[in-house]
């Protein structure tokens, strides 16, 4: 039994998708196709910044022990705000699963920090009449305030000082590097595998990871995405579900 764990953000997860158009369950039904046995586990988490990874990876590594991570590495530029709450059990990490024969998703509920895309905090910021909707249509101002006791006023304050002083922050880019740096170094010392994707083609892609799939050199986002946060349809999880493939055949070299 090969055993997948899959970890990034919405375009991981499957944003506003079904999870048989995702591209780990599509890597799951491509493997069962060439007599692969595999247990895929998708645990991506919509808006996830890049500081989700580590604990995720922990906990799949304790609960699944999986013989290869696939990593969608978000953006650097992506928040992480540390939102303490008020009640213990919102402040440990809660994870929901719901296993499908083997293919399994997990929700992680940890509510002792938020994730924010830039988009989100930038539209809270400067629109008065924002729904505050969180990126599956829920409500998403109540679960804040009975979390962590914060009005509105004081989550638009700490998402602006965000938003202006320390999304593009030098430190911002050089703890994702450390971060990724950590993961690759984490995994090898696991004695597992790991796949590297990265959206661009850009400075933080050309280092030196192993088994890295620049997703933005093979797939046009222009046509495969259905949205601009850069989510694909099944057509376009097919073509990355393609990409990934080769990287998890047992028969490839850089699997052994």
């Amino acid at each position: 039994m090969l055993k997948i764990s899959f970890i990034g953000c919405s375009w991981t997860q499957g944003y506003n998708i079904s999870y048989t158009d995702t591209y780990p369950y599509i890597v799951h039904k491509k493997l069962q196709e060439v007599n692969v046995d595999n247990h895929v586990i998708n645990a991506g988490r919509s808006g996830a910044s890049w500081h989700y990874h580590i604990p995720m990876m922990k906990y799949l590594e304790k609960t699944y022990d999986p013989d290869v991570y696939v990593i969608q590495h978000t953006t650097p530029d992506r928040a992480f705000l540390k939102f303490h709450s008020r009640v213990w059990q919102d402040q440990k990490q809660t994870i929901v699963e719901d296993r499908k024969e083997n293919y399994t998703t997990i929700t992680e509920h940890t509510m002792s920090h938020f994730h924010f895309t830039a988009g989100l905090a930038k539209q809270i910021i400067t629109e008065p009449d924002y729904e505050w909707l969180d990126g599956n249509g829920y409500p998403l101002y109540p679960l804040l305030k009975k979390k962590f006791g914060l009005t509105k006023e004081q989550i638009r304050d700490r998402l602006s000082y965000w938003y202006t002083h320390e999304q593009h922050h030098p430190l911002t880019f050089e703890r994702y590097i450390e971060n990724t740096e950590y993961i690759n170094n984490w995994v090898k010392l696991k004695n597992k595998k790991i796949v590297n994707i990265f959206w661009f083609n850009d400075e933080f892609s050309k280092l030196a990871y192993p088994n890295k799939i620049i997703v933005g050199n093979s797939l046009s986002f222009d046509s495969f995405c259905v949205d601009e946060g850069y989510h694909f349809d099944a057509r376009g999880n097919t073509c990355l579900a393609d990409l990934i493939m080769p990287y998890l055949l047992p028969h490839n070299h850089q699997f052994l």
